[in-house]
């Protein structure tokens, strides 16, 4: 069974005959994503304490569904641990958001929230005889436009470990470059 409307403290949202179901699906894969947390915000937050969205965990076919609301404009938001993304009108992992509109008394079955598996960046330093190098700090950057310009902006950094490994996780969609120095390297003599 889909999860029920609770507001924070027990706090009853504005009551109204309209309906919201829908599923959270992984937006690579297209499977249910379960144990998705959805709000949801617009007509139905009114009546909520403290200004917290209600919201509902989803069940095992990341089905979920909102009940009893009036008439307005809902934004729907689903969340989950190592996932990015997940609003509601969301069709590409940067693509805007868009309100779901509910009339008096009206149910709409078909809402649809992607959620987006973050990636993970990996690799290995090596010396100039193949050897890994450990203790070496590596630097993710994304590429990124600012003021008409193309730039690299350094989004996370990490040290190799005793076998000149690194890695990124939660990682979005994006043009990135991955450098690696050391202050520990002195030139050549």
């Amino acid at each position: 069974q889909a999860g029920r409307v609770a507001g924070p403290g027990g706090a009853a949202p504005v009551a109204g005959t309209g309906l919201l179901m829908g599923q959270v699906i992984d937006a690579v894969s297209g499977q249910p994503v379960p144990e998705a947390i959805v709000s949801i915000g617009g007509g139905a937050a009114r009546g909520a304490a403290a200004g917290q969205p209600p919201r509902v965990i989803v069940d095992g076919q990341g089905r979920f569904l909102f009940r009893d609301l009036p008439a307005g404009s809902f934004t729907l938001n689903a969340t989950k641990t190592g996932y990015f993304g997940g609003t509601s009108g969301q069709r590409s992992p940067n693509g805007p958001s868009r309100p779901v509109g509910l009339g008096d008394g009206e149910r709409l079955g078909d809402v649809t929230l992607r959620l987006w598996p973050y990636g993970s960046i990996s690799g290995t330093v090596l010396d100039d005889t193949n050897a890994p190098v450990a203790g070496i700090d590596a630097e993710l950057l994304r590429r990124s436009a600012s003021n008409g310009h193309w730039q690299w902006v350094n989004v996370g950094s990490a040290t190799t470990d005793d076998r000149g490994a690194y890695r990124f996780g939660s990682v979005t969609p994006g043009n990135y470059v991955v450098g690696a120095r050391s202050s520990g390297v002195q030139g050549e003599q």
